[in-house]
This record gives C-alpha cells, sequence and structure tokens, in this order.
C-alpha cells in the first residue's frame, strides 16, 4: 500500500499474492526457481524485488536479494545457496509510487537436504506455470552488510548474475567436500584478509582459523597454498596476537611444521614459513615455535 500526496487517487493498494512459491533444482545443486503470481495495481507495475532470511545465521531479519535492478517477471533463479540451511523468501512490487508490503513469506525450503518440520526439500519440475516470459538467474542472497569487495564480475540482465559471497559463506565453503569450491574459497579468503585487520577478527570469529588448520591435511597443493597464505596473513600485525594464539592452540604449529616435512612445493613452503615468521611476532610463541616447527624449518 503506497500513500500518495496532491494526486487525485488518495491511495494505491497493491496485493503480491503469496500463492506457495516452488523450487527447482534444475540448474546447479544449491540453486532453486521462485515463482509467484504477478501484482495486482492501479499503477503499471516497474519490478519486483526479492528478500531473503537464513534462519540459521539470522533468523530475526530480511536481506534484499535483488541488489541493482528490479526484476521484471514473475519467475527468477537463485544460485549458490549453502547446502543444509534452510531459506525464506518474500516478494515486493514496485510502481512509480513506491514498494508494496511484503508478500506472506515462503515455507522454509531446504538446500539439499531433508525435509523438517515445515520446511520443503527442493524437488526437480516442480515450477508453477504462471508466465511464460524469459527469466534471469539472479545473484545469490546478499545481506545488507557484505564483507566482501564490490562484486568485480556482472553480466547483462538477460543473462546470468553473480555476487562476491559474504565472509560467513567463504568460511563455510571451506568445509566442502568440492575441492574446486575449498580451492576458490580459501583463495578469495586470503585476498580478503590481506591488510585489514577487521576480517582478520572476524574470521577467528566465524571459525575460519579452525577450518584453514583442519586443510593442512589436504592433498592438493593448490589449497595448501592458498591456506598457508591465509594463516600468514591472519597473523600478520601485533593487533592480530589473537589469531597467533588460536593457531598456537589448535595445533597449527606442528601442521604447519609436518606440511614442511611432506610437502616439497617450494611455493607452499614460502607461505608456510612466511605464516610461522608472522606467528613468531608474539613473544609468548616464540619458544613454541622454537620447539614444534625448528627442525622442520632447519
Amino acid at each position: 500500500m503506497w500513500p500518495r500526496d496532491n494526486v487525485g487517487v488518495s491511495r494505491c493498494y497493491l496485493v503480491v499474492r503469496s500463492k506457495e512459491v516452488s523450487y527447482n533444482e534444475e540448474f546447479f545443486p544449491t540453486s532453486l526457481t521462485l515463482c509467484w503470481q504477478p501484482a495486482k495495481s492501479s499503477l503499471p507495475v516497474q519490478g519486483y524485488e526479492i528478500e531473503f532470511r537464513d534462519p540459521m545465521q539470522d533468523a530475526s531479519n530480511w536481506y534484499r536479494l535483488t541488489t541493482d535492478s528490479l526484476i521484471k517477471t514473475c519467475k527468477t533463479s537463485i544460485g549458490s545457496l549453502l547446502c543444509g540451511h534452510q531459506y525464506q523468501f518474500r516478494i515486493l512490487a514496485r510502481n512509480s509510487v513506491g514498494l508494496s508490503q511484503p508478500s506472506d513469506p515462503s515455507p522454509l525450503v531446504t538446500i539439499g537436504g531433508g525435509n523438517q518440520g515445515g520446511s520443503k526439500e527442493t524437488t526437480k519440475n516442480n515450477l508453477i506455470p504462471l508466465m511464460e516470459e524469459m527469466f534471469v538467474r539472479e545473484s545469490p542472497p546478499l545481506p545488507d552488510r557484505d564483507d566482501s569487495p564490490p562484486p568485480i564480475y556482472r553480466q547483462s540482465e538477460s543473462s546470468l548474475q553473480w555476487r562476491d559471497p559474504t565472509l560467513k559463506e567463504v568460511i563455510d565453503y571451506l568445509k566442502s567436500p568440492d575441492p574446486n569450491l575449498v580451492l576458490d574459497a580459501s583463495g578469495y579468503l586470503q585476498h580478503l584478509t590481506f591488510n585489514n585487520d577487521l576480517i582478520k577478527e572476524e574470521t577467528r570469529n566465524y571459525g575460519g582459523i579452525e577450518c584453514l588448520i583442519n586443510l593442512l591435511n589436504s592433498s592438493n597443493q593448490e589449497i595448501l597454498r592458498n591456506v598457508c597464505g591465509c594463516l600468514k596473513n591472519l597473523a600478520f600485525g601485533k593487533l592480530n596476537d589473537a589469531n597467533k594464539r588460536l593457531i598456537y592452540q589448535k595445533n597449527g604449529l606442528k601442521s604447519l611444521a609436518q606440511l614442511l616435512k611432506t610437502c616439497q612445493n617450494s611455493l607452499v613452503h614460502e607461505e608456510a614459513t612466511g605464516a610461522l615468521w608472522n606467528i613468531s611476532s608474539a613473544d609468548e610463541l616464540k619458544e613454541p615455535i622454537l620447539n614444534q616447527t625448528a627442525e622442520a624449518v632447519i
């Protein structure tokens, strides 16, 4: 509902019908397709916005999914959702006056998981045939506060669009069984943690250091190089002594020393020794580093 001033009609009403949203895994294992009925408005509808929430990360707030332009049809696809997470979506319509009130939220949908309670699992070929227009695959959910840099890859509205993942998503991707996803996530985390103390602190708070130390057992040398680079960045600077202590407490020194003994890749060695060098700047860790890593370094 939009209030209008100095216009013959005092109010304009818009209703987005909350007919059940449907989901489809046709494009990616962690994607779904949303369909909804067209809004009814006395003024032309310019397009739609989508909001989402992920109760596992923030159960109380809704976040805008559409970031750049309105969705012109009543059907859109969303990708790069987190496996095992549950999502809800709701629709808002826009005309020349402004945005409508949001529709009723969709049922909870579990990505790649079984039904629990009132949630719905994504299934194939379950679209509601509402409109025949072409649709765009929208970018993945983007919270208001995004810890990543601005998107570096975006095509026109008629083709695929992506945005960079949030810091929390990057750390969750480190746990993926897909080595390509882990490689991309570890490389991107290395970029995020370079010379940014706030990101370094939040990486620790999100459990990123434990994930990185676990990955020191990887057989993929590119992943090992990225992981050691992340640890090197996280341990750089006096403001990050808490990161250095946590790396030590989680047996990161022993894992780095073992890596130096077993891995013959010179680029991995360079990043691993750089990480140890930065960790050693914490006075209380100099002796443990000497005792646990000297043999491997020499």
